[in-house]
């Protein structure tokens, strides 16, 4: 288990910016999915949750917990790998 609050921290609308597609961020409520149910991972069988601590009624997650939610969900998405 990785110690979020050793990271650095951001409220989920500031992490949005780190998702960046373009010119477009994904919705507020997407990240809130991928935080509680998260997604799965059909190559992996696996559900892939972005991880976040609740604090004060304000939902955090870090630039780390990002990038191991992305290294998680590109887990075997190479037709090689």
């Amino acid at each position: 288990m990785f110690e979020i609050f050793d990271e650095n921290m951001l409220t989920l609308k500031e992490g949005r910016s780190l998702f960046r597609h373009g010119h477009r961020t994904p919705n507020l409520r997407t990240i809130r999915r991928w935080c509680k149910p998260g997604l799965f991972n059909r190559r992996t069988q696996k559900r892939v949750r972005l991880q976040s601590v609740l604090d004060g009624g304000t939902l955090y997650t870090s630039q780390e917990a990002i990038q191991r939610f992305r290294a998680a969900l590109n887990q075997d998405s190479l037709p090689w790998g």
